[in-house]
């Protein structure tokens, strides 16, 4: 079983079986349960990464509309 699927099964609800407990017999770090992924902004990236992210969009969609073309090609 995947750690995803072990921390879906963890119970914030259960009174008779805590939080740490129920993590460590899922054998599964308790601060995953807390963690959620910061959103980032396209203004939050330096213009590099958001160059190449164009370049190699706008190459797999030209690759996809006329059937030519592929990543490498688009790189």
């Amino acid at each position: 079983m995947n750690p995803i699927t072990r921390l879906s099964l963890v119970d914030r609800t259960d009174a008779e079986l805590s939080i740490v407990a129920q993590c460590r017999l899922l054998k599964v770090a308790r601060s995953s349960l807390y963690w959620r992924p910061a959103a980032v902004s396209e203004d939050d990236l330096p213009p590099c990464v958001t160059g190449v992210a164009a370049r190699i969009g706008s190459g797999l969609l030209g690759a996809q509309e006329d059937g030519r073309g592929s990543i490498r090609t688009a790189i």
